[in-house]
């Protein structure tokens, strides 16, 4: 038991280090053009920036049904008044509609 534990503790730290550029936790680094959603929580509209890539935006509510989507364009605001308070999943999805970056939003 002894030795499975120090073999354990004497890697761990070795691939944190092999994997810290590749930052398996995901998060967002100093460089990260990630699509976000803006404000957050929200009332009746969002925004998003690093949006240069977005080509639609698909809101999920916690059940993981879709509740609305937008196709997204540069600087655009998107209506929201009608979703009920509560948190959904907003998903960024690109022109061959792969999934960029999916990010929590509150609606108050």
């Amino acid at each position: 038991m002894k030795k499975t534990l120090l073999i354990f503790f004497f890697f761990l730290p070795i691939g944190l280090v092999i994997n810290a550029a590749n930052d398996p936790w995901g998060h967002p680094g100093t460089d990260d053009v990630r699509p976000v959603v803006y404000p957050n929580p929200a009332n009746d509209y969002i925004g998003l920036s690093n949006d240069e890539s977005v080509q639609q935006l698909v809101i999920y509510n916690f059940s993981g049904r879709q509740v609305c989507a937008f196709n997204a364009s540069k600087g655009q605001k998107y209506n929201i008044s009608e979703l009920p308070t509560g948190m959904y999943l907003v998903q960024f999805l690109d022109v061959q509609n792969r999934i960029m970056h999916t990010q929590r939003l509150q609606k108050r």
